[in-house]
């Protein structure tokens, strides 16, 4: 507990850096997660509407 309480010293100084820090990691991994997802929709969507353009389409974009 007493190591918390040393670092908090620094992060007083520079909390807006750490915020900063906190927002980027957090779009990052939301963007990880949400372009996959998307990626899987439109291909079950494709599959299931038999549109062969756009699974070829989607296999292109993947490349």
């Amino acid at each position: 507990m007493k190591i918390i309480l040393r670092l908090l010293v620094f992060v007083k100084k520079r909390w807006a850096t750490l915020l900063l820090g906190f927002i980027c990691i957090t779009v990052s991994t939301v963007g990880g997660l949400v372009i996959p997802r998307l990626l899987g929709n439109g291909i079950d969507t494709a599959i299931t509407s038999g549109s062969r353009t756009t699974i070829v389409t989607l296999a292109l974009i993947l490349l």
